[in-house]
């Protein structure tokens, strides 16, 4: 029975991964996941930029670096800043308060080494809600930002 059992436990031993296999290397930590990244056509946040009315927070800079990051690994990307609202407010107050955030994000962004003719700011206020706007859940989710790439366009090749 003896035997049994020690071949078990040293068979388990060369199976199961060790504690520091869990972990990772010894000494080493994982690296944290990005706080942006490209998929698909859209760069993907972490989290929410964080912003009151009228200004945007300084404690979303560091997920405004990780954007700019991704403009300086590919040089040909051109993106538009869509900048949403729920609905409360009146509709023309709440797109001029969009496009002002927009263009906030698109001066940071420039001031991070981001050309400015890579970016195009455009508020949507109300416009296009993912919720419904009777909830605060609802409206929270609509108070939002979005990256979507702009294609490039093709060049036709001359005769």
């Amino acid at each position: 029975m003896l035997k049994i059992t020690f071949a078990i436990v040293l068979a388990l031993c060369f199976v199961l991964p060790t504690r520091a296999a869990w972990a990772g290397s010894p000494g080493r930590r994982k690296p944290p996941p990005p706080l942006a990244k490209l998929v698909h056509q859209r760069i993907v946040l972490a989290k929410k930029i964080e912003f009151d009315s009228w200004q945007v927070q300084q404690r979303s800079h560091p997920l405004l670096k990780a954007v700019a990051r991704i403009f300086r690994e590919h040089r040909k990307l051109t993106v538009r800043i869509e900048v949403h609202s729920d609905s409360r407010g009146s509709a023309p107050f709440n797109r001029m308060r969009t496009q002002n955030l927009a263009e906030q994000l698109k001066k940071i962004l420039v001031k991070m080494g981001v050309k400015a003719q890579r970016l195009k700011a455009v508020g949507r206020g109300e416009a296009y809600p993912i919720d419904s706007n009777r909830t605060r859940e609802g409206r929270a989710k609509n108070r939002r930002i979005e990256f979507h790439v702009i294609p490039r366009k093709k060049r036709r090749p001359r005769p």
